[in-house]
């Protein structure tokens, strides 16, 4: 990337954060709708100024494919909205619009714009969630159509086509450098046709949650149980993972997993929740959110064409909020809020065992845990992995995560589990 890549994109990240975090929700939703045009139309556009059919071709293809995929999801699964308005929240639509065009713009043309417009298509998918259109993974579910679909149908062609950034006295343009020759490129020669080095992989199913006790403060607090059964359980949710081979043996990698829930609650008691105390008879809009932010180091021990052994650590983000509300009513009566909050950096340990009965398939298990005379925490996944081509997998996948810690402002004892699918692109 140049200098003035690096601008742009820092200017576009830092101008997005402010106003995520200062904007108002509907100031911001109506940006997420700009963009959610305007960069598959900068895509598009930037065919045409480059000359490009073949690109005018692969976008098309491109756009088409991850916007069937996002529709088609949305009627299967009718996953209800955070704000309760609708029943399309999952995938997120102007998250794979907007990186559609931005992925495309990258892959096909390089990181010159690439960069900058994924900035612009995170603040798109982030606005939404500040909106409560969308949950986080849903965004991340929008995001990952539109890079899986643009690693299907987009080839790059930055050896012919050249689209760079320019920073001049009134604003900033493009200049557009054309190299003669075919307009299509051919495949690309892999440096590890093999082992690929990195892999990117969409894990998306139904969650269940078994068991989820919260009280706050964690010593003297009610326990409320936070299984929404009504409408969020189970409940549509998706995760993202980014592997990346440094070598034959070791691998480092990064997992985001978000879940969120809301539910109306009536509980028939008075309940004492982080200091506030709510009466039986008061309908409650309530919210829990927990994530996983993992980053893992992992060793090859033990590699043969029929199982492979595993082992590393690594270290997880936990980050959980529970939060009960009534709302203001038409008589007059003030509304109330209690809310708590709880941030966890937790060592873990990693295993995975797989067994390749074939040379395309692999059963495997994995594990990471870290587990103490007060506290445990445990998330593994078995499933069966099959090779579609040489950079393609889909796994079926069964996941379980538990945690229980104790503090003196928040307990939390919480048990999911995960059925679903995995899809890696390498």
């Amino acid at each position: 990337m140049t200098t003035t890549s690096w601008i742009l994109t820092g200017l576009f990240a830092a101008g997005g954060a402010v106003m995520l975090n200062s904007g108002s929700a509907d100031d911001l939703e109506a940006m997420g709708d700009i963009f959610q045009y305007l960069l598959p139309a900068s895509a598009w556009g930037s065919t045409w100024i480059a000359h490009d059919g073949a690109g005018a071709v692969q976008f098309t293809l491109q756009f088409g494919a991850g916007t069937l995929a996002t529709y088609g999801l949305k009627s299967a699964f009718e996953k209800r909205t955070p704000s309760a308005a609708d029943f399309d929240s999952f995938p997120s639509a102007h998250t794979q619009a907007a990186f559609s065009g931005a992925s495309f713009i990258h892959r096909r043309y390089g990181p010159r714009w690439g960069v900058p417009a994924y900035a612009l298509a995170a603040f798109t998918g982030l606005s939404r969630v500040k909106a409560d259109r969308h949950y986080l993974d849903d965004v991340i579910s929008g995001m990952s159509i539109a890079l899986l679909s643009d690693w299907i149908f987009t080839s790059p062609i930055e050896d012919r086509v050249a689209l760079n950034p320019l920073l001049v006295d009134r604003g900033f343009g493009v200049s557009v450098g054309i190299k003669g020759g075919s307009q299509t490129p051919g495949p690309r020669e892999s440096v590890e046709s093999d082992r690929k080095r990195w892999r990117y992989a969409w894990e998306v199913g139904q969650s269940t949650v078994l068991r989820n006790a919260v009280s706050a403060p964690g010593d003297s607090g009610e326990e409320i149980d936070f299984r929404f059964r009504e409408r969020n359980n189970p409940a549509v949710t998706s995760s993202l993972e980014i592997e990346y081979r440094m070598g034959d043996r070791h691998e480092i990698s990064t997992r985001l997993a978000p879940f969120e829930v809301r539910e109306e609650e009536q509980f028939g008691v008075e309940v004492d929740f982080a200091g506030t105390l709510f009466e039986r008879i008061e309908v409650i809009d309530t919210q829990y959110i927990g994530y996983v932010w993992r980053s893992r180091w992992r060793y090859r021990l033990l590699e043969s064409r029929a199982f492979s052994i595993k082992a590393g650590a690594g270290i997880d983000v936990l980050g959980t909020r529970a939060e009960l509300t009534v709302q203001d009513d038409s008589a007059g009566s003030p509304g109330k809020n209690a809310r708590a909050d709880h941030l966890r950096v937790t060592p873990v340990l990693h295993l995975s065992l797989s067994v390749t009965p074939c040379r395309r398939s692999a059963l495997f298990v994995e594990a990471d845990s870290w587990p103490t005379s007060s506290e445990r925490y445990l998330d593994w996944v078995a499933g069966f992995r099959w090779r579609l081509a040489a950079r393609w997998d889909v796994a079926v996948v069964h996941r379980r995560l538990e945690w229980t810690f104790a503090s003196s402002d928040f307990n939390n004892d919480f048990d999911l589990e995960f059925n679903g699918l995995t899809v890696g692109y390498s």
